[in-house]
């Protein structure tokens, strides 16, 4: 893995994790060892119910690990130095704003008023058809970009979005692939959650195939891509 003073590095070191509900453990991840850098994308993919949005969420520290740790730049991930955004399946559900300009202009730390036309650009969106909108009368679609569009106009050091793809018409799904390649940077690091080959294709970078609550492979997204036993092993179409 890079080391490079320059880039930044996430990793998580010998991380378990269960899930308590209503009585009953489920276990989600056990050992998982692994090192996301700047400068690239990575890749989380593997079958459904595998952990891998659990791994997710570890990264991000919306959750805290029952063994093991998080660490970003040596720094544990729950420290208030460190800035990471999280894109959850759903996002357009948690908009709390009257409207989409308002959600643009309550991000801490960005002062410029045209931060939601610059972010929407960068989309395609015409941001002025929807700025006096309400979040929750946009489409899915929009919904769905504009919430992404907030979470990187944060300014994050770790930006992870779990199916960004998800209900995107092919437009969409060009306009954000193209997005997130813009987005990276030795500033910051971009983990995208998905079984979205398409994506996969187009961010490239370096994939994590989680089976089983562990790391059951990894290595350049692309040979992952190109290797259709391993793509059928793990569960992922390549169409």
């Amino acid at each position: 893995m890079n080391s490079d003073k320059s880039t930044l590095l996430i990793k998580a070191v010998d991380v378990d994790f269960s899930w308590k509900q209503q009585g009953r453990i489920t276990r989600a991840l056990h050992g998982v060892c692994a090192e996301f850098d700047s400068e690239r994308a990575h890749i989380i993919c593997g079958p459904s119910g595998a952990g891998k949005s659990t791994l997710g969420l570890l990264l991000s520290g919306l959750i805290a690990a029952d063994c093991g740790k998080v660490l970003l730049q040596n720094l544990d991930i729950h420290s208030e130095q460190t800035r990471v955004a999280y894109v959850f399946q759903f996002p357009e559900t948690l908009f709390v704003e009257d409207t989409v300009e308002d959600e643009f202009l309550a991000i801490p730390d960005r002062e410029s008023i045209h931060l939601g036309e610059e972010m929407c650009a960068q989309l395609g969106i015409d941001y002025s058809a929807i700025r006096l909108k309400h979040p929750y009368h946009l489409s899915g679609g929009y919904g769905r970009m504009i919430a992404i569009a907030l979470q990187a106009a944060r300014n994050p050091e770790v930006l992870i979005l779990d199916e960004p793809t998800a209900a995107l018409d092919w437009h969409f799904q060009r306009q954000l692939a193209e997005f997130l390649n813009g987005l990276i940077s030795s500033s910051r690091i971009l983990i995208a959650i998905t079984h979205d080959i398409q994506l996969m294709k187009r961010l490239g970078g370096i994939a994590w195939v989680v089976a089983e609550g562990r790391i059951a492979w990894k290595g350049l997204t692309h040979d992952l891509i190109a290797d259709r036993d391993q793509l059928m092993r793990f569960g992922l179409s390549d169409g």
